[in-house]
């Protein structure tokens, strides 16, 4: 439960909190996001497409699935840095706040 909250919590709390500490940074996710968006897409019309040349296929599908693999491990890496700090403070507060009632 406590996930799901903060994930709701992520664009509306976290990002703006976090934009305060570093200039743009929210902006800069959103477009991080997008990009693995467009690669997830481009990834799903290959596997949709019909098989011509099946070594042909192999390298594309290893070239997009390493490109979205590299893109995700990034993001993720620079998040957990720079939004771990913010997640344990909204933890805390919130258990705080739900215990003093």
């Amino acid at each position: 439960m406590w996930l799901a909250i903060i994930f709701c919590l992520m664009p509306q709390v976290i990002f703006p909190a976090l934009d305060i500490r570093v200039k743009n940074v929210a902006r800069t996710y959103s477009l991080e996001h997008e990009g693995e968006s467009y690669l997830f897409d481009k990834l799903f019309e290959l596997v949709e497409t019909k098989v011509q040349n099946e070594e042909s296929y192999k390298r594309e599908l290893a070239s997009r699935t390493g490109a979205l693999q590299t893109s995700i491990s990034q993001h993720m890496s620079k998040e957990e840095e720079q939004v771990t700090i913010l997640y344990t403070v909204l933890v805390i507060f919130s258990a705080y706040a739900y215990f003093s009632h």
